[in-house]
């Protein structure tokens, strides 16, 4: 791909993306006996990694951290 140290060079971009699942009040706690069965909640982009060339088009989601 390419990829070069500075921003700006290459041929490449790579993003690395962590998103998280939020879930509602309404599930109850973490120590809740449905919790982990909760369907109720937003997905959050959480933390970004991006490598190689900046100045190419990227990804079309998100690139800030989403609050809620």
């Amino acid at each position: 791909m390419n990829l070069q140290v500075s921003g700006t060079a290459g041929d490449g971009l790579i993003t690395l993306s962590k998103v998280q699942f939020i879930p509602d009040p309404s599930c109850g706690t973490p120590t809740s006996a449905g919790y982990a069965n909760c369907t109720v909640g937003t997905t959050r982009l959480v933390q970004r990694i991006i490598f190689g060339n900046t100045t190419l088009p990227g990804t079309q989601y998100a690139t800030a951290v989403l609050s809620g």
